[in-house]
């Protein structure tokens, strides 16, 4: 067994039955059921007002014009491109098959000419026997040598030449004739190599598409960056981001904690297995061409990274496909690729590299949805044995690092290695108690409202309310901005004065009172004081409980798998 393969004999061994399967089993079934609840209770709930108040950039009224001109074309263009991929494929095959028939008519013309040739160069010794015809091959290109020396053992039987057409294999008995030249049909056109016909002139064509297309992308860019200034610089934004993220976010991460407790709790063995199978795959991405980084070969082409993207839809499909069928795996594909306007959003709210594309690594992709820790496993070792991809980039967000609202998952980043352009794709496998949770949950059909809240305030650099001031200092140090102009934002007095702002300069601006600097002042020598302890509410002794006790099993879990395989241990395959 090499280093990086995990031990998958406990596939196995966790299939067998277990002492504990009924009351895991009955676990599992009172869990779903209590999620149904919650999800039927959910569905009768309206959005809380904040998140019907706000309004998302995709749907401003200019700029969603502009979006659905774009994703009409990238949907026409990415339809143009699959179309003309399909046919090639097609043509190849077609090419492949009459290869296959010219082979076989050729090698029965040539075993009739051959027949009919020993019969009248030997009428003396009857029929020919059964001759077996290896391969059509000219002249002089078989085993034994020139056309001459081929032609030696035949000498023997008979003072008359065969045709020019055929030379015999010499060897120590009569074994099989070839022919020294490629047989024609009537019409003088090889039987070997069939001819393929030239595409018509006025074949489709995705060239006039991909040029629209790029474009639509060349003159949108322009009036979005400018629409995405205007409306992340509207008043009192960050505070309205905060109050999306609070209203969207209750209960999120209680829900899925509990679930995971359950997960933890229910299936430690598994979960070890899933630890010592997911530490070779991302030591495999991180010694990888990518260094554990997803990154696009085209930086800055929007266009051409989506047509790549097209290309591979089809290969991308069956992978995902063979590992969803050899694993047990719910597969769930899109049928189409990941909307154009989405892929701009996501560009031009990065506030690292605005306007590059490098980083947009889910145009394809596909969701797995495994029942068990075990299963995610088996999907994990199918990625990391396949010689069909090169993996760059694995987020263990079941173990490593949650989602900042609770939510676990494995993904994993790779290209096909006969990609020339390596174009990344993503995979995210997902437990199915944890989706159950997320659909009991409600509201989430405003995910797209408090995502977008997260993008604006994450490309203004306040994603932390605790860290806030510290990028007013850079703010008021570095760019010289006036506070008036924070408070416009959404800053919070409190913070403006932690960063070092007068309050002479935050006096009779719009919004700040008398009694609100005194607050703020009051707030920031208490956080300079030692907290007190807080109190333990009774009526939540019991989750306390049960989350102390997922949390020394998973303690347990982590140490176990550690001493078992050691990163040293563990050699990546060099790819």
């Amino acid at each position: 067994r090499e280093p990086q393969h995990v031990d998958t004999w406990r596939l196995f061994w966790l299939d067998l039955p277990s002492e504990g399967a009924a009351s895991k089993q009955k676990e599992q079934e009172a869990m779903a059921e209590q999620m149904a609840r919650e999800a039927a209770h959910a569905e009768g709930q309206a959005l809380p007002q904040v998140l019907q108040d706000f309004t998302p950039f995709a749907k401003v009224p200019d700029v969603s014009a502009i979006f659905e001109s774009l994703n009409a074309r990238a949907e026409s263009t990415t339809r143009q491109v699959q179309k003309e991929r399909r046919g090639e494929r097609k043509t190849r095959q077609r090419a492949r098959r009459a290869e296959r028939r010219a082979a076989v008519r050729l090698e029965r013309q040539t075993e009739e000419q051959i027949a009919k040739a020993f019969v009248e160069n030997f009428p003396g010794v009857g029929p020919l026997p059964t001759i077996k015809i290896d391969a059509v091959v000219p002249a002089g290109e078989g085993t034994g040598g020139d056309a001459e020396s081929d032609r030696s053992d035949l000498e023997t039987l008979s003072n008359e030449k065969m045709p020019s057409a055929f030379s015999f294999k010499s060897s120590a008995r009569l074994r099989s004739w070839r022919p020294s030249t490629v047989l024609s049909n009537a019409r003088g056109t090889s039987l070997a190599q069939p001819t393929a016909s030239a595409p018509s002139s006025d074949a489709p064509s995705s060239a006039d598409e991909t040029t629209q297309l790029r474009t639509e992308v060349g003159e949108a860019l322009p009036k979005l960056e400018a629409a995405i200034d205007a409306f992340c610089f509207q008043k009192g934004i960050i505070k309205t981001c905060d109050a999306v993220l609070a209203a969207s976010g209750s209960g999120f991460e209680g829900v899925y904690l509990a679930v995971w407790n359950l997960i933890v709790l229910v299936e430690g063995s598994q979960l070890e297995l899933y630890i010592q199978t997911v530490r070779p795959l991302k030591l495999r991405a991180e010694d990888g061409p990518g260094r554990g980084q997803a990154k696009q070969m085209v930086s800055s082409d929007l266009a051409e990274l989506y047509i790549q993207a097209a290309e591979i839809k089809h290969p991308f499909d069956k992978l995902i496909k063979s590992i969803g069928e050899a694993t047990g795996a719910k597969v769930d594909l899109p049928t189409a690729l990941k909307r154009i306007s989405r892929v701009f959003e996501k560009i031009l709210f990065d506030c690292k590299n605005p306007g590059s594309c490098e980083k947009i690594a889910d145009i394809i992709r596909a969701m797995l949805t495994a029942t068990s820790m075990k299963q995610v496993a088996k999907i994990a070792m199918a990625f990391l044995e396949s010689d069909e991809i090169v993996i760059v980039r694995i987020k263990d967000r079941f173990v490593e690092k949650p989602s900042p609202g609770g939510w676990r998952d494995l993904m994993i980043n790779f290209y096909f290695t006969k990609d020339p352009n390596r174009h990344v794709c993503e995979v995210q496998v997902v437990l199915e108690k944890m989706l159950v949770a997320r659909k009991g949950l409600g509201g989430h059909h405003g995910y797209d409202k408090s995502r977008n809240a997260l993008e604006i305030l994450e490309k203004q650099d306040v994603l932390d309310p605790a860290k806030r001031w510290e990028h007013a200092v850079y703010l008021r140090d570095v760019l010289c901005v006036d506070a008036p102009e924070l408070l416009h934002l959404g800053y919070e007095v409190k913070d403006l004065l932690k960063a070092g702002y007068e309050e002479m300069e935050l006096r009779d601006q719009e919004g700040v009172t008398e009694d609100e600097l005194v607050r703020a002042a009051e707030a920031i020598k208490r956080e300079s004081q030692r907290k007190k302890p807080t109190r333990r509410n009774g009526s939540n002794v019991k989750l306390e409980v049960m989350q102390s006790a997922a949390t020394q099993a998973f303690k347990d879990v982590l140490r176990r798998s550690a001493s078992k395989v050691s990163p040293s241990e563990v050699a990546p395959a060099g790819r």
